[in-house]
């Protein structure tokens, strides 16, 4: 019969190091203030500089803010057209079963267009709409000097988040109102949690990391592609075990 591992030896093929257990808090604390002061100040040149426009030509966004809006007014994504000759954007689709049109992609862009519609109310609503993708882009900024300062140091934390921010693709899409900006957010923030539920063992950090990612899938079904290498990884660490 197979012998079963113990609880010791499972943590230990699991478990990654972690460069706090080499540098303590205070040393670890000048990068983060850094790294945190860069992220706001990529989001006020974002804000400052830059206006939310239309993305790609030939694709209409208005579907994740009008999906938003919907949200807030009947909880749903979806809406009828008044007439069969209102104008219908490229980004819905039609429901066979009521003739209701839904966004082409998951609800959850339109959930983030609601949350910030119910928390900015009739005064700032729509315009903290157009604040999830700057917000969103320089939240991952921050996240990916975590995710890079937990393998390596601080030093090289910083060039990953100057690396990904200073991306022609990152801009353009972090002032356009679709789904690329929160799918990065949600990812580099989920994998960084994934990251370190792998490195401490800490069961809300792991719950975050499923949450974070499984938000991704919401608003990008591709994201899912990023599961697929758990699987053989567990596998395996399985094999290893045994």
């Amino acid at each position: 019969p197979l012998t079963a591992i113990t609880e010791a030896q499972s943590q230990t093929l699991r478990l990654l190091p972690w460069i706090g257990k080499v540098r303590p808090w205070w040393q670890r604390l000048p990068g983060l203030f850094i790294a945190t002061a860069l992220a706001v100040t990529y989001f006020l040149y974002l804000h400052c500089f830059f206006i939310a426009g239309p993305g790609l030509p030939g694709i209409d966004e208005n579907a994740y803010l009008v999906g938003g809006k919907n949200i807030v007014d009947h909880h749903s994504t979806g809406f009828a057209p008044p007439t069969d000759y209102a104008y219908v954007g490229l980004m819905w689709v039609k429901s066979e079963k009521n003739g209701w049109y839904y966004p082409k992609y998951g609800f959850g862009p339109s959930l983030l267009t609601a949350v910030a519609l119910w928390t900015g109310g009739a005064k700032h609503g729509i315009e903290w709409t157009y604040l999830i993708g700057p917000c969103c882009t320089a939240l991952s900024l921050l996240a990916m000097f975590l995710l890079t300062r937990a393998l390596t140091n601080s030093f090289f934390g910083l060039l990953s988040m100057i690396v990904l921010g200073s991306s022609i693709t990152v801009l353009f899409y972090a002032i356009v109102p679709n789904s690329h900006a929160p799918s990065l957010c949600m990812v580099t923030w989920g994998m960084y949690m994934l990251l370190r539920w792998w490195q401490t063992d800490s069961i809300w950090r792991g719950v975050l990391a499923g949450f974070l990612l499984g938000y991704a899938v919401t608003i990008r079904y591709s994201e899912a592609m990023l599961l697929l290498p758990l699987y053989p990884l567990d596998m395996v660490l399985s094999d290893l075990a045994w």
